[in-house]
């Protein structure tokens, strides 16, 4: 698997439906985050702000950066 294939599968598990370890709140603003950037490419989102409803440990965003 790519670096680039992986960060689509962090993200999509981060905000998929199955995932009991966040709350819906908390995956809709990661993705109202991410909507905001739409015309920034993937790798140059800003990913700490993105991440940060679920992220306080920084421990994702070490896998996008």
């Amino acid at each position: 698997m790519e670096v680039e294939e992986l960060k689509y599968f962090v993200y999509a598990s981060i905000i998929s439906a199955d995932n009991d370890e966040f709350t819906e709140d908390q995956k809709q603003e990661v993705i109202r985050r991410f909507d905001l950037e739409e015309d920034v490419p993937f790798d140059d989102k800003d990913w700490k702000f993105i991440l940060e409803p679920v992220d306080k440990d920084d421990k994702l965003l070490k896998l996008f950066k």
